[in-house]
């Protein structure tokens, strides 16, 4: 997912990508990366009290301008805009 560019890649099996423009404002991203706040956007997400789109929301203004998700080795990586990442 990349925030800044305001669309999203798919990488699949057959080595082929699909990239899609994001339906989503994900509103400003902050200049600097919020350990806290990205912290409490990702528990709120999985404590299932917010949805997708507050979630991003949440995570940009914790200065996330994206993310690589590895669904089948179950890992997220974001990203700041100095090249930061959270793991």
């Amino acid at each position: 997912m990349d925030f800044a560019a305001k669309q999203k890649t798919h990488y699949l099996t057959d080595e082929t990508t699909h990239t899609v423009p994001m339906i989503l404002d994900p509103g400003p991203i902050a200049a600097e990366i919020s350990s806290t706040d990205l912290v409490a956007a990702i528990r709120a997400a999985q404590a299932d009290t917010v949805r997708y789109p507050e979630f991003v929301k949440r995570s940009t203004a914790a200065g996330v301008i994206g993310y690589w998700a590895f669904l089948t080795g179950k890992k997220v990586i974001d990203f700041g805009r100095k090249g930061e990442q959270h793991l």
